[in-house]
């Protein structure tokens, strides 16, 4: 197993922008509890408050699969994702899509 921890703090925190404080509350749903703790971690860190259950009614949804391609990348945002990542992605990819969404809702409040 790769040491993921390790990788986010050492190279994507050190990025430039990486390190912007963000705001908001984010729900994680993954169903490998290892994926969900690291995202967790880094997002924690990042300054966001992080679910890992409950309702997320309402709230913008950012799709991560493994199992990506065209026809799901399609097919998201039918489905209510306002974002799509494929796995493998970087920590910052998400962190950027977060903060995009979270505006996007912002401007339409």
């Amino acid at each position: 197993m790769r040491p993921f921890r390790q990788e986010i703090r050492a190279d994507d925190r050190c990025k430039k922008g990486a390190g912007a404080r963000s705001t908001g509350t984010v729900l994680v749903i993954d169903d490998d509890s290892g994926m969900r703790a690291v995202l967790r971690d880094f997002l924690e860190l990042e300054g966001l408050r992080v679910l890992e259950e409950g309702s997320c009614e309402g709230a913008p949804v950012i799709l991560t699969t493994a199992f990506g391609g065209p026809v799901v990348a399609d097919e998201a945002p039918h489905r209510g994702a306002a974002r799509y990542l494929e796995k493998p992605f970087r920590v910052t990819q998400l962190l950027e899509a977060i903060r995009a969404v979270t505006k996007a809702k912002e401007a339409g409040s």
